[in-house]
């Protein structure tokens, strides 16, 4: 709760009562793992969402050096997501790529909670020497744990049955 910002919708306004009708509502193809309540987050199986391609863009703009257009794009998510009263636009209050970047992501991990892009964000951003980090995840009742930038946990490996049945497929860990 403490990434999310003051006036934020999802963590200020949005009530549990309002999501029980759609968990009640099965999407997917029955008997596949992606049959589910339409109201869990965890996969959009319908594609990407505009609020990411905004994310993406703004990105880019950052890292050729135009830092404001590229906060620009994060700021027209957020001013949705932000309540009137709390929202402060990010664009003009920093002026390195590095802290412009730190602002996005920290807006985007809020934007894709629960999905697969967080992931993918850390471990690309892990690849770059200067945007790799630890991970920590706290849990309350088994403390810190940490992944380092260069864990074996970044990767899937490939399931043994694929790499059993393709003798030119081999195993990427």
């Amino acid at each position: 709760m403490s990434l999310y910002e003051k006036g934020d919708y999802v963590r200020d306004y949005s009530r549990k009562e309002d999501w029980k009708e759609y968990d009640e509502i099965l999407v997917g193809t029955k008997g596949s793992m992606r049959y589910r309540p339409q109201g869990a987050p965890r996969v959009n199986v319908w594609g990407i969402r505009a609020e990411q391609i905004y994310y993406l863009l703004g990105e880019c703009l950052i890292r050729t050096g135009h830092i404001d257009e590229g906060l620009d794009q994060v700021d027209k998510v957020r001013k949705y997501r932000i309540h009137p009263d709390f929202f402060k636009p990010f664009k003009g209050t920093v002026n390195t790529e590095r802290d412009a970047m730190t602002l996005l992501s920290k807006a985007k991990t809020i934007e894709c909670l629960l999905t697969i892009e967080n992931f993918l964000d850390c471990k690309r951003r892990n690849t770059e020497p200067e945007y790799a980090a630890d991970i920590v995840h706290h849990i309350d009742e088994l403390g810190n744990y940490s992944t380092r930038p260069n864990s074996p946990l970044w990767i899937f490996p490939f399931p043994m049955n694929a790499t059993n049945f393709n003798p030119s497929l081999t195993q990427n860990i």
